[in-house]
């Protein structure tokens, strides 16, 4: 469990009770209450209303008692994308006054390192790809992508401000492709980790002329 104070910041499915608050993303389709708020035009709005026969029936069997005169209270933000597209967060947050309308797009856009992280070790990093069977092993498996993860992105992050002066002479920004750099560290992980320290630099030279 989270601290008591805490705010979950939730995205894709993530319904675990990990803190006292949350912020989670809504589909704008999601319900009717979600799709007149979209039509309303409302930056914002506290809802309160009873909970639906499934949701009493999940609650009740998670030992939590409800009944039909159970109601829920949350709030419906607005965010307006780059795109133009509309965006709703629901929050159990209800001071406006202290939990301003402005604060939570920037609170939700912090999970987005997150959520790269897990794309980048799952896919490009290929994280279910064990090399054992054995539980030890396949923890051993999971801690050296999340090293081999780590290791990358300071690679990367040492690197920003002369790609951001690159890209200014380009048409469009580029950026280090993780997929091929997994490959090329796999060359140099074990001289990093291992190797005499009075190297390491040498080794972050031929790994960026890579």
């Amino acid at each position: 469990r989270g601290p008591v104070r805490g705010l979950g910041v939730r995205d894709r499915g993530a319904d675990i009770p990990l803190s006292s608050h949350c912020i989670v993303r809504m589909p704008v389709g999601f319900s009717n209450t979600v799709k007149a708020f979209v039509a309303s035009g409302k930056k914002e709005q506290t809802v309160t209303e009873k909970l639906s026969y499934k949701s009493r029936m999940v609650l009740n069997e998670l030992g939590i008692s409800v009944n039909a005169q159970t109601t829920i209270t949350y709030r419906l933000i607005r965010v307006m994308l780059p795109t133009g597209e509309v965006e709703v967060l629901l929050t159990t947050l209800l001071d406006t006054k202290r939990f301003k309308h402005g604060y939570f797009s920037e609170i939700y856009r912090k999970r987005w390192g997150i959520e790269t992280c897990f794309l980048v070790i799952k896919s490009f990093l290929e994280l279910a790809n064990f090399s054992a069977y054995t539980v030890n092993n396949c923890w051993q498996d999971i801690y050296a992508h999340f090293i081999n993860y780590n290791i990358q992105t300071a690679l990367f992050t040492a690197k920003e401000r002369e790609i951001k002066k690159v890209n200014k002479q380009r048409q469009h920004d580029y950026k280090p492709n993780r997929n091929v750099a997994a490959g090329l560290l796999k060359r140099f992980l074990v001289k990093f980790m291992l190797g005499p320290a009075k190297e390491l630099q040498r080794w972050i030279k031929d790994f960026y002329r890579q």
